[in-house]
C-alpha cells in the first residue's frame, strides 16, 4: 500500500508543479501492475488504484514503470536521509552528500548484483 501512496503523492505534486512529462519508477512490480492494468472491483486497493489512475489519466504525459531495487539505490538512500523531514516537496540544487558513487554507477549502467537463494 505504501508504494501506491508514493505513486499518488508523486503524481499530485508533479501535477500541481505543472510538470508536463513525468516518469515514475517503483521497485514494486505489483504496484506498477495495479496502476497500469487496474484491479477488479472486489480488490481491497480498488479505491486507491482508481484515484491514482484518475490522476495519471489527466492531460499530461506520465509513464509508470518497474525498476529493480538494485537500480533504485539513490532513491532508497534519499528516502532514508529524508525520513522524518517535513512532508512536502524538497528541491535540491546539488546531489546529496553520499550519493556520488551511486550516481556515477547509475550513469554508466553499473548496478549491484542480486543474490537469489535457489
Amino acid at each position: 500500500m505504501s508504494e501506491l501512496w508514493g505513486i499518488l503523492f508523486v503524481a499530485q505534486v508533479a501535477w500541481n508543479a505543472n510538470i508536463s512529462h513525468l516518469w515514475i519508477e517503483r521497485d514494486s512490480k505489483l504496484a506498477v501492475q495495479f496502476v497500469s492494468e487496474g484491479v477488479n472491483r472486489e480488490h481491497p486497493f480498488k479505491a486507491m488504484v482508481d484515484l491514482i489512475r484518475g490522476w495519471l489519466g489527466k492531460e499530461w504525459h506520465v509513464k509508470v514503470s518497474q525498476v529493480y531495487q538494485e537500480q533504485n539505490v539513490v532513491a532508497d538512500y534519499m528516502e532514508n536521509v529524508f525520513h522524518g523531514v517535513a512532508y512536502g516537496l524538497h528541491l535540491l540544487s546539488h546531489p546529496l552528500a553520499g550519493t556520488d558513487v551511486f550516481l556515477i554507477c547509475d550513469a554508466i549502467g553499473l548496478s549491484m548484483t542480486r543474490s537469489i537463494r535457489v
